[in-house]
């Protein structure tokens, strides 16, 4: 079973982490380039031992849906013996595969009964902790080599946030995103008209997909948390098949 490494630090009130591939060239610059241009940090020596415990949990303890095998660390350099990061990502950066996020953390379900498109303040909105996880997620492309992307959304403006706030690019909008969670009679017919246009796109690099619930549901049979990962693959004349899930930074 692959694993990752995840590093974990703390930003005010909320907990952040990156998941990437300290083996990896690209795994270990764009942590280091973060770090030292991003947040500024002062570069210290690497402890011979590490002061935080090293947190291990297996696939049989995790919930079913959140099942991978993890290991978190303050510090990725101190995991140079670390696997190879999930296989996936490799598939994303060449447009084999594609990324159906769910938006980040916006309290609440649905929208208010005065909803207006194109309007946000009479929307359900990320909340702070969900602007975090967005930009969080955006830190997780980059590392695992991925700087920039093709980024389609929902015009619902919790999902626009989300997409901006990742940071990978110019941000699509995309009706065919759009939620029907009012409407749920609508999904098949929405599902299979967004499987169509899918098949007929052909990616040469990363794109994803920042949609809802019961678009991403309706597609591929997952129930994804807000801010988690739906990784597929999508094939002429075969359902959609999923090659991976990563959960929610935090």
């Amino acid at each position: 079973m692959a694993c990752g490494v995840f590093t974990i630090w703390q930003t005010g009130s909320f907990r952040r982490s990156i998941q990437h591939n300290p083996n990896a060239a690209s795994g270990r610059e764009a942590v280091v380039k973060y770090f030292s241009e991003v947040l500024t940090v002062e570069p210290k020596p690497i402890p011979d031992k590490l002061s935080m415990p090293i947190w291990l949990e297996s696939q049989s303890e995790m919930p079913i849906g959140r099942r991978q095998f993890l290991i978190l660390s303050p510090v990725a350099a101190g995991f140079g013996k670390a696997q190879a990061a999930e296989p996936f990502w490799a598939e994303v950066q060449s447009g084999k595969a594609i990324i159906l996020l769910r938006h980040a953390e916006a309290p609440g379900s649905g929208d208010p009964p005065d909803f207006k498109l194109g309007d946000c303040s009479t929307q359900r909105n990320l909340s702070e902790e969900g602007r975090a996880q967005s930009r969080a997620i955006g830190d997780l492309f980059r590392a695992n080599g991925i700087p920039s992307a093709a980024v389609y959304s929902s015009q619902w403006c919790r999902c626009l946030d989300t997409a901006r706030l990742l940071g990978l690019g110019e941000v699509e909008p995309l009706d065919l995103l759009n939620s029907f969670f009012g409407d749920s009679s609508a999904e098949p017919a929405r599902s299979a008209a967004l499987l169509d246009w899918l098949r007929e796109q052909r990616f040469d690099g990363p794109a994803v997909f920042v949609t809802h619930q019961v678009n991403i549901t309706g597609l591929t049979g997952e129930v994804p948390d807000q801010g988690e990962l739906i990784v597929v693959r999508i094939h002429t004349g075969r359902p959609v098949e999923l090659i991976g899930r990563v959960p929610a930074p935090f």
